[in-house]
């Protein structure tokens, strides 16, 4: 099984994120289409898994669905030849609206009226969002009639699609916050449903209490990976020189037997890398290495969901060891609590049937469990007895 923890749609062999997904044709089987972000998996002879661009859980929460929606949100799209009499009385009894601008999110400047109606809602408190009426792209203000929208108050909705602005400034404007925190979150990255790049660490930075053995070696690598990259621009250099001052085909030799012994060693440098890595990984979670976890995820945040031979994540491998902080650490870097292993078991069956007895224990099954773990219908029997002898 293939655990994507997402809200999704499926369809003509194509696995979208359901806040990117349009629907593009009323009859044809390419009816449904995310074009801002290609899909999260593709069904062929193989089935291919963007798992990069998969969410990972960051919260010790379970899923849950928001039900407190505010319905005074509604859809503006411009076109020529709209008059400022239909503007102000559109804008008179909402409190939201997503405005449907042209190309890269632009109108015309040169309309004051239109500006005007538009800067005196936003000036009320009406929280407009600015999204392209193309199906493809993203809105920007590095236009001048781009910038006049900006000016007149509205926020950049980027590259959501219209759907999913509307859907979400219904949630935002139902939710117990301010004016001001729902223009912040609007152009936030919530869940997926915009192309953001964190101006901010998404993580705190890490103080490495004791040093740990795994943390030196993941230093003396990333030394190591230096030394390597300061070599190859002296040797560039070096080689460039030698071939503008001395064109004896020696020194040339000399100098290609050298680099050829640098690519060779760079290659074995590579390989020694991509087998230490992961079994470092798996070492820091077992014995719940913090320190090592957060190095090693700070340099390679890839191996976060990596699994030994037997399917085990990091994650079942902490719960194995009754490892609680070290669990919950996993969880809020991204390491999905759902993958089973080729026994078909979850980190919760590990935690319910670890060696250990303390509230600990308790305490991790009850971490597994808030953030949505579950039992397979063959481990019930056999988890009621563990938990209730």
């Amino acid at each position: 099984h293939y655990i994507i923890p997402e809200v999704t749609l499926f369809f003509n062999q194509k696995l979208f994120r359901g806040n990117r997904t349009k629907k593009v044709d009323a009859t044809n089987f390419n009816a449904f289409d995310s074009p801002n972000m290609k899909p999260l998996v593709k069904l062929g002879i193989n089935i291919n898994v963007s798992w990069k661009e998969v969410l990972r859980p960051t919260e010790i929460e379970k899923f849950h669905v928001h039900k407190n929606l505010n319905q005074h949100v509604a859809l503006l799209q411009l076109f020529p030849g709209i008059s400022y009499a239909t503007i102000k009385s559109f804008l008179t009894s909402v409190e939201g609206v997503v405005l449907e601008s042209y190309g890269a999110g632009n109108a015309p400047d040169k309309r004051k009226d239109i500006l005007q109606a538009l800067k005196e809602a936003t000036e009320k408190g009406i929280i407009i969002v600015n999204c392209t009426q193309c199906t493809k792209g993203s809105v920007s203000d590095i236009y001048a009639t781009g910038k006049a929208l900006t000016d007149a108050g509205l926020i950049s909705g980027k590259d959501m699609t219209t759907e999913c602005a509307l859907a979400k400034l219904s949630y935002l404007l139902g939710k117990n916050i301010s004016k001001d925190a729902v223009n912040q979150l609007i152009k936030t990255n919530l869940r997926g449903e915009l192309t953001d790049i964190p101006k901010i660490p998404r993580f705190s930075k890490f103080v490495n209490p004791d040093n740990s053995y795994i943390v030196k070696i993941i230093n003396l690598i990333k030394s190591d990976e230096s030394n390597i990259n300061k070599k190859d621009l002296v040797n560039h250099n070096l080689s460039t020189l030698t071939t503008e001052c001395n064109n004896s085909n020696n020194i040339l030799n000399e100098t290609s037997e050298k680099k050829g012994n640098e690519c060779i060693q760079e290659n074995i440098h590579n390989k020694i890398i991509k087998i230490l890595l992961p079994s470092l990984y798996r070492i820091a979670a077992s014995t719940g290495d913090i320190a090592g976890l957060n190095e090693l995820l700070d340099g390679w945040p890839f191996l976060i969901n990596n699994a030994d031979y037997n399917g085990q994540t990091g994650l079942h491998l902490a719960a194995k060891q009754n490892h609680l902080k070290t669990s919950e650490f996993l969880i809020k870097m991204g390491c999905i609590i759902h993958t089973r292993d080729i026994y078909n078991h979850t980190p919760l069956w590990y935690a319910v049937t670890n060696n250990f007895d303390s509230p600990k224990k308790q305490k991790l099954i009850q971490l597994l469990i808030k953030c949505g773990a579950i039992y397979a219908s063959d481990e019930i029997n056999d988890v009621k007895e563990l938990l209730f002898r």
